[in-house]
């Protein structure tokens, strides 16, 4: 027998809704066959089928389960079965005695654009995905509509405090800020942009640089697992923080530390893209060791970040301000500086960490061309 467990989709939620089972009870299925349809609040997961055998459905569709909750599994295989048919070639239609069955990323749709339920019915369909929505909106005049954005965020702010209350209940953090001059490391971008006809940010530059020295600090670039056990060696997988009012993405870049400033600048720009459509692939949104948190918003000092379970830490990044200094002949300059929060887990990380990460991160963007050439 085989479990049908709902897996843990990305760190950014707890739960996922099955939005429908893509077989029959009592259907057999095959390896790889796509057995049910998940939603989290930002993407569409398949859950396929890991061996052969008949379907037993032991959770409703329509309902919101947590990650690693059971919600069916696959029995040995009997005399009188049916045979599944491939989910690319034909969705099966789940009922639902309770009416049409909306998914959350259709609901968000319809909140903000005010469509009524009456012409959400009037589609014909008991699964309204958001693509069916999209399709009604484009033949639907637009004073049709009565946008409502507080009901369209509901479902996905939900998602959002469950993680803050996980992270809060479980992880028990520090934090430290460090100060970091940044004269050196901006001019040192804008020269670097222009020979190679890209734009480099600063926060282009601090993921480049966490990549530099994750293999030092592998504490910092870990997972826990279920039981609160610590998981390191892992790969320069960095989330980064993107919201441009369609919500909080956190995209994960891979093998950072395999990647040319201007390979990770042109990455971060397409995230960029991505989070002001509101859309990423589920894919993209997983696998992260450590995650980075833009602030960069004038005036914004800092930031303290929130850990993102099974992370250890989480870094911030906040607003470049300017100061006059006393020069070493006596005269005034100015320099510029930008805040470095860093959140850690103490039941892993130690102060005396904690610090060394941050100086050797400050020493190297302080020292870019050194460190970088």
């Amino acid at each position: 027998m085989s479990e049908l467990v709902i897996p843990q989709i990305n760190n950014n939620d707890t739960h996922a809704l099955l939005v429908e089972w893509s077989v029959e009870e009592g259907v057999s299925v095959a390896p790889g066959d796509v057995v049910a349809i998940l939603e989290t609040s930002k993407s569409t997961f398949e859950l396929e089928a890991s061996e052969s055998g008949i379907l037993k459905i032991e959770k409703e569709a329509g309902e919101e389960y947590a990650f690693g909750e059971r919600i069916g599994y696959i029995g040995e295989e009997s005399g009188d079965t049916k045979v599944a048919v491939n989910s690319s070639q034909e969705q099966v239609n789940v009922q639902d005695s309770r009416g049409i069955l909306i998914t959350d990323a259709a609901k968000r749709l319809i909140a903000s654009e005010g469509i009524q339920l009456a012409t959400v019915q009037s589609l014909g369909k008991r699964i309204v995905r958001e693509k069916d929505i999209q399709a009604l909106l484009r033949a639907m005049p637009s004073q049709e509509r009565e946008p409502d954005p507080v009901a369209a965020d509901q479902t996905q702010q939900s998602a959002i405090a469950r993680v803050v209350t996980r992270s809060h209940r479980e992880i028990p953090a520090a934090f430290l800020v460090k100060r970091v001059y940044c004269d050196q490391a901006l001019a040192f971008l804008k020269e670097q942009g222009s020979e190679q006809g890209k734009m480099l940010s600063l926060p282009d530059l601090i993921v480049s640089e966490l990549g530099a020295i994750h293999e030092a600090f592998p504490l910092f670039f870990a997972n826990t697992d279920s039981e609160g056990r610590l998981k390191s060696g892992l790969p320069a997988n960095i989330g980064v923080t993107f919201d441009f009012g369609k919500g909080l993405f956190v995209p994960v870049i891979e093998s950072v530390s395999e990647l040319t400033l201007a390979e990770l600048a042109q990455r971060m720009m397409r995230f960029r893209m991505k989070a002001m459509r509101g859309r990423f692939k589920e894919s993209e949104m997983s696998g992260g060791a450590l995650s980075v948190s833009l602030n960069t918003d004038p005036d914004t000092v800092f930031v303290r970040p929130l850990i993102l379970p099974p992370q250890t830490c989480m870094i911030s990044l906040g607003a470049v301000f300017s100061e006059c200094q006393l020069g070493q002949e006596g005269e005034l300059e100015q320099r510029r500086f930008v805040n470095i929060g860093i959140a850690y887990d103490h039941r892993f990380i130690n102060g005396f960490e904690s610090q060394e990460f941050a100086a050797t991160l400050k020493k190297r963007i302080e020292g870019v061309e050194s460190s970088i050439s």
